[in-house]
């Protein structure tokens, strides 16, 4: 899987996170809201490190998505 597939999905299991995270905090499941918060914070650091990697691909093919 290439950086920009491994971003996707990382950007996916994002939103699935703060979905569960919006879900656990209208049911006042605090041990799971601090659970997801967690795993986003793990995950922002995921993402970041993607986005330089996709750009570094996007470089070297001479494609550029960024505008």
């Amino acid at each position: 899987m290439n950086a920009e597939n491994e971003l996707a999905s990382a950007y996916q299991e994002w939103r699935r996170l703060a979905e569960a995270e919006g879900e656990a905090i209208g049911a006042c499941d605090w041990g799971l809201v601090a659970a997801c918060q967690a795993a986003l914070q793990l995950l922002q650091k995921q993402i970041t490190r993607l986005s330089v990697s996709v750009r570094e691909e996007w470089s070297k093919s001479g494609v550029d998505r960024t505008g």
